[in-house]
């Protein structure tokens, strides 16, 4: 696999993990959050190539350079995924850490949480009060009861870590977490965010061109974009 940014500058890359619809890959620099990446994948040298794109949402420093966390404008090809089914993973996890609040039925005081890593699918929370497997949460990124919720999510196990806990999200909504809590620190997004966008697929199609910033959860976990 080779790559390249936007203006056609070369990017070295090799790849640590790969799902279907995203990769995780090390490169010789950092890149913003919402830099867009052209990638060539090499199936053999009989079967030629297949180009791609991708969208940066996660960049970390490691020994070996920048990890970068990128999901996938198309699914990448079986025939290339088919010697690798042993260690290919469903979703791919990113370390965060992010302050966001949790809002339980019945309970209209909000309790500030953690968010250790997220997925397409899910994250993993640390918070102080007791979630019993099966509950549905709201998580949200503010503490008044009167702003709405941004995700909704199931309680699906409680870790070997005290008070951590695992948190299924459908519609693959954890695409949008590093929009909604990354606060623009490290990594920003500067496309416009454009309505209409069907979260309920497996992938995100015309991703570099819809990523929002911005939206509300709906009481069944999909995601509505307010145009921010």
């Amino acid at each position: 696999m080779c790559g390249c940014l936007e203006s056609g500058a070369p990017l070295p890359l090799s790849v640590s993990e790969i799902a279907r619809g995203e990769i995780r890959l090390t490169t010789d620099r950092p890149l913003r959050f919402g830099t867009k990446i052209s990638l060539v994948m090499f199936l053999d040298l009989v079967s030629g190539t297949v180009p791609n794109r991708g969208i940066v949402h996660w960049c970390r420093p490691s020994i070996s350079g920048w990890e970068l966390g990128l999901y996938l404008n198309a699914p990448i090809p079986e025939s290339m995924l088919s010697k690798f089914w042993g260690e290919l993973r469903e979703n791919l996890r990113f370390a965060c850490n992010w302050g966001a609040w949790i809002q339980l039925p019945n309970d209209a005081k909000r309790k500030p949480l953690r968010i250790l890593d997220y997925s397409l699918c899910g994250m993993k929370l640390h918070c102080e009060t007791v979630l019993n497997v099966g509950l549905k949460v709201s998580i949200c990124t503010s503490s008044s009861e009167y702003s709405n919720p941004v995700l909704i999510g199931t309680i699906e196990r409680q870790d070997i870590v005290h008070n951590t806990y695992g948190c299924f999200l459908p519609h693959e909504t954890g695409r949008f977490l590093p929009g909604l809590f990354n606060q623009g620190t490290a990594l920003h997004i500067e496309t416009p965010c454009v309505g209409g966008m069907n979260v309920s697929t497996s992938l995100l199609p015309e991703m570099i061109d819809k990523m929002p910033t911005g939206g509300f959860a709906s009481t069944d976990g999909s995601y509505s974009c307010d145009g921010n």
